[in-house]
């Protein structure tokens, strides 16, 4: 056989391959997506609420000390109006927005937990995806190409 005829025949087993091995690919992909698709929704919508508590402990730590200033001013002017229950509870108020940011803190810890949780889910998703692709749709492909690479083998000598 002349050098041009065995470089065409190698050219359209090679283009044959890639084009089964590109279907192979995009199956996989397509499994992928669809099994991970409800928890990354689930971690983007944690992270947005992250991020939106964040934003929200960066404002309240901002005006925390103001408000205590404030609270602890209106709580002297009931003191001086003889009215301390209410001025205890205005202290008792603003110690208990003073804790806000620890709490958000603590829910934000919770949430980063979760999306680690969701990572480690999403990768042993990612590891059985795998591993039915290549005990399920992989051998078929490389049975029927082995099988015509004989029956050419076969042929020509």
């Amino acid at each position: 056989m002349p050098d041009d005829e065995i470089q065409n025949i190698c050219d359209a087993i090679t283009g044959t391959l890639e084009g089964a091995f590109e279907l192979l690919i995009e199956r996989r992909e397509t499994a992928l997506a669809a099994a991970l698709k409800p928890r990354g929704a689930e971690a983007q919508s944690l992270r947005q609420e992250y991020a939106a508590l964040e934003e929200a402990k960066r404002n309240l730590e901002a005006l925390l000390p103001a408000r205590a200033r404030e609270a602890q001013r209106e709580a002297d002017a009931l003191l001086l109006s003889g009215k301390a229950e209410q001025a205890e509870m205005k202290l008792a108020e603003a110690r208990q927005a003073s804790e806000a940011p620890a709490t958000m803190t603590q829910r934000q810890g919770e949430i980063s937990a979760r999306i680690e949780e969701i990572q480690a889910e999403e990768r042993t998703i990612a590891r059985e995806v795998f591993e039915r692709w290549v005990a399920e749709d992989v051998p078929p492909v490389v049975r029927a190409v082995e099988h015509a690479l004989f029956v050419v083998v076969l042929e020509r000598f």
